[in-house]
């Protein structure tokens, strides 16, 4: 699985690097999408780093605050919040 999941990984990655430079429009959706895959990596990757520097706990709310300061560059960046995307995509 976590080999078919890196090779989709590296074939996203090459499409997008084929044709940076040329400007796309993309929609907030398309933004949420990209940061969905960010966030899963960007978890993982945080809680390997910090196992053995901090208990459960102390990852969790330096997972939150990281989330919370990813949120705040890209309301600020790009005038999106994805607060709002994540509730309309999820509403039961």
């Amino acid at each position: 699985m976590r080999e078919k999941f890196t090779r989709e990984l590296e074939n996203l990655a090459d499409l997008v690097l084929k044709y940076s430079g040329i400007h796309r429009d993309y929609n907030d959706e398309d933004l949420s999408n990209a940061m969905i895959v960010l966030q899963e990596i960007l978890l993982a990757k945080t809680m390997d780093f910090n196992r053995d520097k901090l208990n459960e706990e102390q990852i969790m709310l330096l997972v939150e605050e990281l989330g919370k300061n990813i949120h705040q560059s890209i309301l600020l960046a790009s005038g999106v919040d994805l607060k709002n995307i994540y509730d309309n995509e999820y509403k039961d």
